[in-house]
């Protein structure tokens, strides 16, 4: 027999997911109790904030309406979860580490175009090869996108 899932707990999920690859992207512990805030226009969710806060190992969660200063945005499909940054991360530290992150996924992403630019690699290796190749272009992509999204939330 088939369980149904309701849709908002799969949303709530998902945007836990999320938020914890953020925490990730900035190098913060799991177990490192923080401050998240949210911005949300669904009013069932204001009612989930205890479940969010656990499931976030969240110090506290707070309403907010707009973007905190020194604050890391997390859009989901519940709304923008932020990551409370100040006093959490140095500023000049976390933004020297990203770059040399986003040097070494740049340097991934070259290589893949040069491999993906050859005429004599896309011709003569099998096409899965091709198509592997392509996937890693893209999640390499996403992964340079995250991090400058990181490294403009230390500016903002």
């Amino acid at each position: 027999k088939r369980v149904e899932v309701d849709p908002r707990a799969e949303m709530v999920s998902r945007a836990v997911v999320m938020a914890r690859t953020l925490r990730a992207t900035f190098n913060l512990p799991s177990s490192k109790r923080l401050q998240w805030l949210l911005e949300t226009s669904e009013d069932w969710l204001k009612d989930e904030l205890a479940v969010l806060r656990v499931l976030l190992n969240a110090e506290s969660i707070s309403l907010v309406d707009g973007r905190p200063a020194q604050a890391a945005a997390c859009p989901t499909e519940v709304g923008i979860l932020y990551l409370s940054l100040e006093g959490v991360v140095d500023p000049s530290t976390e933004r020297g580490r990203l770059e040399g992150e986003m040097s070494k996924v740049q340097a991934e992403i070259d290589k893949v175009q040069r491999k993906l630019g050859s005429e004599s690699f896309t011709l003569n290796a099998p096409p899965e090869v091709v198509t592997e190749h392509r996937k890693r272009l893209e999640n390499w992509s996403a992964r340079l996108e995250t991090l400058r999204g990181a490294r403009d939330a230390l500016a903002a």
